[in-house]
């Protein structure tokens, strides 16, 4: 496995990875090696190797520990990564565009099947995200990556890359997963005042700010809600300051970083979850607050549209409009069934997105590929 990034960052290429290596290892008696890239975050250095399973699972940092944007580091980890790829390996699976580069240099050293894993396609919302000239090289770099490069087979965990001229024809769409069975064991009361959540990296691509927008307009007529944000980014002190400057400070709580049982917690607490993004890939926390049996209202972005179904078990609005934003939170508080459109998600992900079967699709492709 190759992805340029690793935990302690927090995304959902990272559990993706996690989560998969685990069952290949437990249920299919795989060998895997995680390589990935040292990182500095929050003051503390991830320089460290790690070992699960007896050894069959590893995860190898490499390159320098700096922060996971650095450009440097992830260019440092394209050319150290092949060095590192020393074992006798049957398969290379490549996560996210960056890894795909030391993928294809290990492919040609080593003469072995490469797959690349397509976590979210930014193309559409690059502007919004990037200015300039720094925008027109990610685009033109993602674009070659993903639809210029030949692969043995390219896995995206959403549809709307066959939206895309690719020189490859063996693209299979494998949707993420949750482990529902987790969430059921963990209780939480539902939080007194109507409770709003999001989760997620405090960044433009989540569209944190349309939600502050649609909530200086929803307060008015609904001053008993509360907007718990659970996360961190780059966007935190931005975000902050649109809150001060629209006195929604007292509607608005910036919970930081929960993870594990301590943000099953949030969820079940929670009464409606709210994912703004300008662009996704097939988000993870949608299938979280939907394992928690809680209604949702996302954009039409990647592959929300395949799962949305509109007033039953969530509400969709096109990315960047406030109005629609405004109007379905509305909707969803004024809704008495509103718990039933929880429990509709909850028996989706249940019978079909759950980590065990994506697992077995993922080892399928293997076995084709070797």
């Amino acid at each position: 496995m190759l992805i340029d990034t690793w935990f302690p960052v927090h995304g959902g290429g990272q559990v993706h990875v996690w989560e998969v290596s685990k069952r290949l290892v437990n249920q299919h008696d795989c060998e895997v090696d995680i390589i990935t890239r040292k990182l500095s975050y929050k003051g503390k250095k991830f320089t460290e190797n790690e070992s699960y399973f007896s050894g069959k699972l590893n995860i190898y940092r490499i390159a320098l520990p700096t922060s996971f944007k650095s450009l440097f580091n992830r260019m440092l980890y394209i050319v150290l990564a092949p060095f590192h790829a020393r074992k006798e390996y049957d398969v290379i699976h490549a996560h996210a565009y960056y890894a795909a580069y030391p993928g294809k240099i290990i492919k040609f050293l080593r003469n072995l099947p490469l797959i690349l894993t397509v976590h979210g396609i930014a193309i559409p919302a690059r502007e919004e995200m990037d200015k300039g000239l720094v925008s027109k090289i990610k685009s033109k770099m993602e674009d070659k990556t993903l639809f210029g490069f030949r692969y043995d087979c390219e896995i995206s965990v959403d549809s709307s890359i066959f939206r895309y001229k690719n020189v490859n024809d063996n693209i299979k769409i494998i949707p993420n997963g949750v482990d529902v069975e987790k969430f059921d064991r963990i209780q939480a009361e539902k939080s007194d005042n109507f409770k709003i959540l999001f989760v997620g990296r405090f960044h433009p691509q989540k569209g944190i700010k349309y939600l502050i927008s649609a909530a200086e307009k929803v307060v008015k007529e609904y001053p008993e809600v509360e907007f718990h944000l659970i996360g961190w980014g780059p966007q935190e002190r931005e975000l902050k300051l649109m809150v001060k400057e629209n006195n929604l400070q007292s509607y608005f709580k910036f919970r930081g970083e929960i993870t594990g049982d301590e943000l099953i917690k949030e969820y079940k607490s929670s009464h409606l979850f709210v994912l703004p993004s300008i662009y996704e890939g097939q988000p993870l926390t949608l299938l979280e607050a939907w394992a928690a049996k809680l209604p949702v209202v996302v954009t039409n972005v990647g592959s929300n549209k395949d799962f949305i179904q509109e007033g039953k078990n969530g509400y969709m609005v096109d990315p960047g409009n406030t109005e629609q934003l405004t109007k379905s939170i509305k909707k969803a508080m004024e809704n008495e069934n509103l718990e039933e459109m929880g429990l509709k998600g909850y028996r989706l992900v249940k019978d079909n997105y759950t980590w065990d079967k994506v697992v077995e699709r993922t080892y399928g492709i293997y076995k084709e590929v070797v």
